[in-house]
C-alpha cells in the first residue's frame, strides 16, 4: 500500500495498489520540484516517515477569578402619612417600576407593612434608598 500526502490536513492518505506496484503522485509539489528519477527516492523517504501531528497535553491549573457580589434588597415600609399616588409615583421614578408593578408593591406595603421593591448590590441600591428618603418615605437596604 502506498500513501499520498494530503496538504490541507497534514496527513498521509493510503492509496490501494495492486500487488507490488508503487504509485507515485503525478502532480503536485513532488513532481514539480524533482526530476522523475529523484521522485521515487523522496516519495519512499516520505512514506517511511509519515507526517504526524504532535499531541500536546495541557494540564495547567487555571485560576478562576470570581467576584462575589452580595445582593441586597431595598425594602419600603408602610406609614400613615404618604398617599398611594405618591408612593406609586416614587416607585416609578426611583426604582424604574412599571405603573402596574408600582401599584402592586404599594398594595403590599399597605397590607403587609413592607415590600421588597428592588434587588441589587449596595452601591446600586444606596442612591435609590436616599431618593426614596428624600421624598419622605421610609426605606432600608437589607
Amino acid at each position: 500500500m502506498t500513501f499520498f500526502f494530503h496538504s490541507s490536513t497534514g496527513y498521509f492518505i493510503p492509496i490501494p495498489t495492486p500487488f507490488g506496484e508503487t504509485k507515485r503522485p503525478q502532480s503536485g509539489l513532488l513532481s514539480a520540484l524533482l526530476p522523475p528519477s529523484r521522485q521515487a527516492a523522496v516519495f519512499l523517504c516520505i512514506m517511511a516517515y509519515p507526517a504526524t501531528r504532535p499531541q500536546t497535553d495541557y494540564q495547567d491549573d487555571v485560576l478562576l477569578l470570581e467576584e462575589e457580589l452580595e445582593l441586597r434588597t431595598l425594602v419600603v415600609y408602610n406609614d400613615d402619612v404618604n398617599t398611594f399616588e405618591h408612593v406609586i409615583q416614587t416607585l416609578i421614578d426611583v426604582c424604574d417600576h412599571e405603573p402596574e408593578q408600582a401599584e402592586q408593591c404599594t398594595l403590599l406595603i399597605h397590607h403587609k407593612g413592607k415590600c421588597a421593591v428592588k434587588n441589587g448590590t449596595f452601591d446600586e441600591l444606596e442612591p435609590r434608598c436616599s431618593a426614596i428618603h428624600d421624598r419622605g418615605i421610609s426605606a432600608d437596604i437589607v
